[in-house]
């Protein structure tokens, strides 16, 4: 294991009381760090999407959508969150400038069933599941189409099930959830590595965590994968003897070196909460 990426401890994150679980959400599908204090989770089944004060442990402000919300990315320096819209064909823009309170922006709408969204350089990059085929579209802020990524060099369909991405040095990792691959491609569509490994089975969230490294949800297995961002494993983070139960999303904040987990299974003890894992600072970590 990389140094500084052995857990230093975990426990679960505020949502750990009865009425809290209740009414705090329910089938959390996507997450985002907005700072080392404050974390947007996407309330699916309560069409909403909320921020939490993670110091305080407290939902700080709602806002409620008229459908299913399914992920969120940050607008990195424009102080404003893009939020996915699925059954509506839309991405929604939030204001995040202040503290505690949500602001509607502009929204665009898309050609189709919009599911998950990263943002890098001025770009969104947006997973559409249900197409046929199956597609990623690179797009500015405004709408405006600059690349669909759906077949390969010999006209092949590219995915089979593209679901959650992120871009990292101008390429994209994205979770092949039927094939229980990552795939890495260029901005162009080539791919440039596929991950598998008999211990992934139905990825789901995909993360960079800035310093090189990658980490994927292993649905299936209630493992999280980290892997190079050459593609290459660097071993299994954290497993269900470390308090995983179906893991779906995540997100990551470098300053405080906090993953954070959402879980989502048929049995509510298992669907309602955030994780929460605080991992050591590489110069604290001894490597022998």
């Amino acid at each position: 294991m990389d140094a500084g990426w052995s857990p230093l401890h975990n426990r679960e994150c505020f949502f750990n009381d009865d009425i809290f679980l209740m009414f705090c959400f329910s089938y959390s599908t996507g997450s985002a760090v907005l700072s080392p204090t404050r974390l947007v989770l996407v309330d699916n089944n309560n069409m909403a999407v909320k921020m939490v004060d993670t110091k305080e442990r407290v939902v700080i402000t709602t806002v409620r959508f008229k459908s299913e919300p399914r992920d969120v990315t940050v607008l990195t320096r424009l102080d404003a969150i893009a939020v996915t819209l699925p059954e509506e064909w839309k991405i929604q823009f939030l204001s995040t400038r202040y503290y505690n309170i949500f602001e509607l922006l502009s929204a665009i709408v898309v050609n189709g069933k919009c599911e998950c969204v990263d943002y890098c350089d001025g770009k969104l990059f947006v997973s559409y599941l249900f197409s046929s085929p199956s597609r990623v579209e690179i797009m500015t802020l405004d709408g405006t189409v600059l690349k669909v990524l759906k077949r390969d060099s010999e006209g092949n369909p590219l995915f089979t099930w593209p679901d959650y991405l992120t871009v990292w040095k101008d390429h994209i990792f994205i979770s092949n959830y039927w094939n229980s691959t990552v795939l890495k491609l260029t901005t162009e569509g080539a791919v440039v590595s596929s991950y598998h490994d008999a211990g992934l089975r139905w990825p789901r969230g995909v993360i960079s965590t800035g310093d090189g490294h990658i980490l994927i949800c292993s649905r299936y297995t209630n493992n999280i994968h980290i892997i190079t961002d050459a593609g290459v494993k660097v071993g299994i983070l954290l497993c269900a003897k470390d308090g995983l139960e179906r893991p779906w999303s995540l997100c990551y904040c470098p300053a405080s070196r906090r993953l954070y987990v959402s879980s989502y299974s048929p049995q509510e003890k298992h669907g309602n909460y955030i994780r929460v894992y605080q991992f050591k600072d590489p110069e604290e970590t001894n490597v022998t």
